[in-house]
């Protein structure tokens, strides 16, 4: 159990802030997607993470709806 946080808004020593994802979200590391975009010799777009990032939300949202509909509630790789 987490200790209760400090009512001034602060949060005590040992507390730790429970982070809620949104699909606004970056849930991949731009530093990777340009080192491997410049392994294949080309230069990075400042809208390509972004844009990325969009498609790999779309992706899970449909892979989990698929997990969902076959009545399983984890996301196998099949799903995607």
């Amino acid at each position: 159990m987490l200790p209760v946080p400090d009512p001034r808004g602060t949060p005590r020593r040992g507390y730790v802030q429970e982070r809620h994802t949104t699909m606004a979200d970056s849930i991949i590391v731009q530093s990777k997607v340009k080192e491997a975009i410049k392994a294949l010799d080309l230069r990075t777009d400042s809208n390509v993470v972004d844009a990325l990032n969009a498609k790999v939300h779309e992706m899970l949202k449909a892979a989990a709806a698929r997990a969902k509909q076959n009545g399983r509630g984890t996301l196998r790789p099949y799903d995607l």
